[in-house]
């Protein structure tokens, strides 16, 4: 995989609002106030409808370019650990997303799946924990093939496959990588859990499911596996209290994805919002109190029936600066 490096020094901030004319290389001109600028484009907003636009510097003219530069100045970076080995940014990765990992990502866990496994058992190494011995009788559901980890449900399993991480430390903001291949019918949720969560069930909370038709963003903390609502699910009242919580800490979205084609998946925890990234453009977005949870201890693959992962990458986000 290629990778682009970032260094946050070179990013920059608005020094004040400023109204001017732009004019792009081809001569077209447009009146508008300066917003933020980064080593690689500006941000301005349109005078006629405060509509914003984010432009390619390469684009504008020079007298354009000397302008943002002079009305810039280097943004400050978030503090980072002592010793934080500088961050290596994915090729392809959003700006905003690769802004926040050069300047507050901490690299916790990587796999790129390329070894050999045990035939007849699940076998992904010590970093890998997978419920195929409690839940399909032992059976064998994930799969090293060609430096990919393919999981299929076995046909002895009273569940779907849960194949977990326990990380390093804890995190409350991250951001994770990794590239996802469906055929039709499949989905996968990426499951963000603590197991020694109290007021769940099972350390469920919170997730984004992938489907080739939706992605849907949960709160499961506060939502489907609260106890206080699970316990009593099953009595009218619980019936009513759930689908009303559920109305709240579920966001499902609509998508249009090809079967067999590999899908580059980032997820954003920042706060209480959890982004979701699919092939570079932003997808979803959700803000909900479990989101924020902050001792998100286990990463998750859950798979129903069958899904193809590979270069996973998770990275701790430290706290932003305070503004």
């Amino acid at each position: 995989m290629k990778y682009v490096f970032l260094i946050p020094a070179l990013a920059f901030l608005v020094v004040s609002s400023h109204a001017r004319t732009w004019t792009s290389k081809d001569g077209n001109t447009i009146e508008a106030d300066f917003i933020s600028a980064t080593p690689t484009h500006v941000t301005i907003q349109r005078a006629a409808d405060n509509r914003k636009f984010t432009i390619e510097l390469s684009t504008i003219s020079d007298e354009d370019v000397k302008w943002v530069k002079a009305n810039s100045k280097p943004a400050k970076p978030a503090a980072r650990p002592l010793g934080a080995e500088a961050i290596e940014v994915p090729e392809g990765f959003p700006e905003e997303v690769a802004e926040m990992l050069t300047s507050r990502g901490i690299l916790l866990f990587e796999d790129d799946f390329e070894r050999s496994d045990s035939a007849s058992s699940d076998d992904l190494g010590p970093d890998w924990q997978t419920n195929s011995e409690s839940r399909a009788q032992g059976a064998k559901q994930n799969d090293l093939e060609a430096g990919k980890l393919v999981m299929t449900l076995s046909d002895k399993a009273d569940h779907a496959i849960s194949t977990r991480h326990t990380l390093s430390e804890p995190f409350k903001d991250a951001v994770v990588s990794v590239k996802v291949l469906l055929e039709e019918e499949e989905q996968i949720k990426l499951a963000y859990n603590d197991r020694e969560e109290p007021s769940v069930w099972a350390g469920h909370i919170n997730g984004v499911t992938i489907a080739l038709n939706k992605v849907t963003i949960d709160d499961e903390r506060e939502g489907r596996f609260k106890l206080t609502l699970r316990d009593n699910k099953d009595t009218e009242e619980g019936k009513v209290a759930m689908e009303e919580a559920l109305k709240k800490t579920s966001a499902p979205k609509t998508i249009s994805l090809k079967p067999g084609k590999w899908i580059d998946v980032i997820t954003v925890h920042n706060g209480d919002t959890l982004t979701v990234y699919l092939n570079g453009y932003k997808i979803h977005k959700f803000t909900s109190p479990g989101i924020g949870h902050e001792t998100k201890r286990d990463f998750v693959f859950a798979v129903p029936k069958r899904a193809t992962v590979d270069d996973l990458k998770i990275w701790k986000l430290t706290p932003a600066p305070a503004e």
